[in-house]
């Protein structure tokens, strides 16, 4: 029946769908804050501090956690708290019962590939694991990763030491070839043969 604009702000992130509504990060007057919708109603679930930089929100149970200026946080409605669960600076993340698979915002991994144009490069953070009780954290990748997706025990992340260049001319960026990660035993392996410009795991 055609499209109707459900929101309109300054920056809109994050889209997470919970048991009866989509949850947002919506950002207004400069601040951010974490938003819900159920067909035409809509209420701001908690404004979050101004001056900071929210991104990844996601859900589990009654609470949100996103982060806060790259680091992952908590955030309990009922009560208005935001606190931090880790220190390590993150781009993204998904949660597995007591620990945090992350994308590291620290010494990115340079990687290259060739292209008529030349040689294409980037910067990307590599892949670890993090126990949020004991703060204990391993490296998982030698090179960068990126776009991680969950998906029961398979962890789904692009990865940059099977890295090529997508598009051509000014368009031309490097990109990782989308692998998967069994959680249980730690293998790693190519999940397509071919290359990719986004996708969806479920």
């Amino acid at each position: 029946d055609g499209v109707t604009a459900a929101e309109r702000a300054e920056e809109i992130r994050s889209l997470v769908s919970g048991e009866d509504a989509v949850y947002y990060l919506c950002k207004t007057g400069g601040a951010w804050a974490i938003a819900g919708r159920k067909n035409t109603s809509r209420w701001e679930v908690m404004p979050l501090e101004a001056g900071r930089e929210a991104a990844c929100l996601s859900k589990r149970g009654e609470n949100f956690f996103l982060l806060l200026d790259g680091q992952l946080h908590i955030v309990y409605p009922e009560a208005g708290l935001a606190l931090k669960l880790a220190d390590a600076p993150m781009t993204e993340y998904v949660l597995v019962g007591d620990e945090v698979y992350y994308i590291s915002a620290e010494e990115p991994v340079a990687s290259s590939a060739s292209a008529p144009e030349g040689e294409i490069s980037a910067a990307v953070g590599r892949l670890y694991r993090m126990n949020l009780s004991t703060g204990s954290r391993t490296a998982l990748t030698e090179s960068g990763a990126s776009d991680l997706r969950l998906v029961g025990e398979t962890l789904y992340f692009h990865n940059y030491a099977d890295a090529y260049v997508q598009g051509t001319g000014e368009d031309a960026r490097l990109a990782g070839r989308l692998y998967q990660m069994n959680l249980s035993t730690g293998e790693i392996q190519p999940a397509a043969a071919d290359y990719d410009w986004d996708y969806l795991a479920w």
